[in-house]
């Protein structure tokens, strides 16, 4: 997923969010099933949070994704 563009106007932006609600989708659904996943899942969690309170992809929510993305790479 491309945080970046979920603040562009018109269907690249509207993918980007889809994106998003699906990586948030997943994640939750990974670690309900193993805890290993749980650390993703609340990366992930927090940015999907923070975006719902500010309606838009800011610099608390873009480092989140960055988190998940290491997350991902030990996992």
């Amino acid at each position: 997923m491309d945080e970046s563009k979920s603040s562009t106007e018109g269907k690249a932006g509207e993918q980007a969010l889809y994106r998003f609600a699906g990586a948030f989708d997943l994640a939750t659904a990974a670690a309900a099933g193993a805890s290993s996943y749980e650390p993703l899942a609340k990366a992930i969690t927090r940015a999907h949070n923070r975006h719902r309170q500010v309606f838009e992809v800011d610099a608390e929510v873009k480092k989140e994704p960055a988190k998940a993305r290491r997350i991902c790479a030990d996992l």
